[in-house]
């Protein structure tokens, strides 16, 4: 048991290092860290807009770190503030430009490359089951973290 426990966090934490070390690389011509990214990413799948909160629980980070990153979003130009006025942002929803579209685009190839070559190796049914596990232990990991 301890060593399917050493298993899983070092495969895990050895993943989620790659996938920032990318992150960071390939975003670099871009000016973007992957706060950025992500923000941009789910900005991109919703494009009625989000508000900072939403967009914390979605990329998983605090409300500080969202307004960062969101300020500066605003500041290269990339999402807006259609209704916000002030220090009323954080409820109001962010959209993105149309720089902020065309930025996007390219990162999304940029990820669909990323994505076909790490799990160019998997069939489709290897690919599901390994979502469908991650899924099922992310869940159980959210719902022990909310009893602890």
């Amino acid at each position: 048991m301890i060593q399917r426990f050493e298993d899983f966090v070092g495969t895990i934490s050895n993943i989620h290092k790659n996938i920032q070390k990318i992150k960071k690389s390939r975003m670099k011509e871009f000016g973007l860290s992957g706060n950025h990214v992500m923000s941009l990413f789910y900005l991109a799948q919703n494009p009625e807009g989000l508000t900072a909160s939403q967009l914390c629980r979605l990329i998983s980070v605090d409300k500080a770190a969202t307004s960062r990153t969101l300020s500066e979003l605003v500041e290269k130009g990339y999402v807006y503030y259609p209704d916000a006025e002030g220090s009323k942002k954080y409820r109001a929803p962010v959209m993105l430009t149309e720089k902020g579209v065309a930025v996007t685009e390219q990162i999304d190839k940029i990820i669909c490359g990323v994505v076909e070559e790490i799990g160019s190796d998997l069939s489709e049914e290897e690919r599901e089951n390994m979502y469908h596990a991650l899924n099922v232990i992310s869940g159980n990991l959210d719902r022990m973290g909310k009893r602890l």
